[in-house]
């Protein structure tokens, strides 16, 4: 010690605590800034990676396919164009679908000659294991064939996994 009562410290070391000090302040404010930074990134980022839809897809074993005529459609030509559905469905997807059930005069978006449903009953889970047998591949491809339809409009969609959360999945 002298004689002002504090120790003798070196300018060396006074330096190096100071640059010391200098570099540690320097190295938190840069953490700083880079959490700062990346944190307006941050909810894209949860945005990526939570669930798409507020009700998850399930395979329900169903689907169903809604058919729009136009207005001055007859009743034979919806019988005809259901029977088209009937044959793909029955033929081209046989190893999945177990039932179709046709109903004309009715769908969701309202009746007339010129509306019609149907419901498809797929096979059970164990007999549809490989790739492409699911629900999602079936709409998919009777979706992509349907449209092949000019007459009127066709859609394609699975039920919902909730009942009573509306009729459709994914839609």
């Amino acid at each position: 010690m002298d004689s002002s009562g504090c120790s003798t410290v070196s300018l060396i070391e006074e330096l190096t605590i100071t640059r010391r000090g200098y570099a540690i302040s320097c190295t938190v404010e840069a953490v700083i800034c880079l959490f700062s930074s990346l944190l307006p990134l941050e909810p894209g980022w949860l945005f990526t990676q939570l669930p798409k839809a507020f009700l998850p897809n399930e395979d329900q074993g169903v689907v169903m396919i809604e058919v729009r005529m136009p207005a001055n459609s007859t009743a034979e030509r919806m019988e005809q164009t259901m029977a088209e559905f009937r044959d793909y469905l029955l033929t081209e997807e046989k190893h999945l679908v177990k039932t179709v059930f046709t109903v004309n005069g009715f769908n969701f978006a309202g009746r007339g000659q010129n509306a019609g449903m149907a419901f498809v009953n797929l096979a059970d889970w164990s007999e549809r294991k490989g790739k492409g047998e699911d629900v999602f591949s079936l709409v998919a491809r009777a979706q992509q064939h349907f449209n092949s339809i000019r007459d009127g409009m066709v859609i394609a969609f699975r039920t919902t996994c909730y009942y009573g959360d509306g009729e459709c999945d994914g839609i």
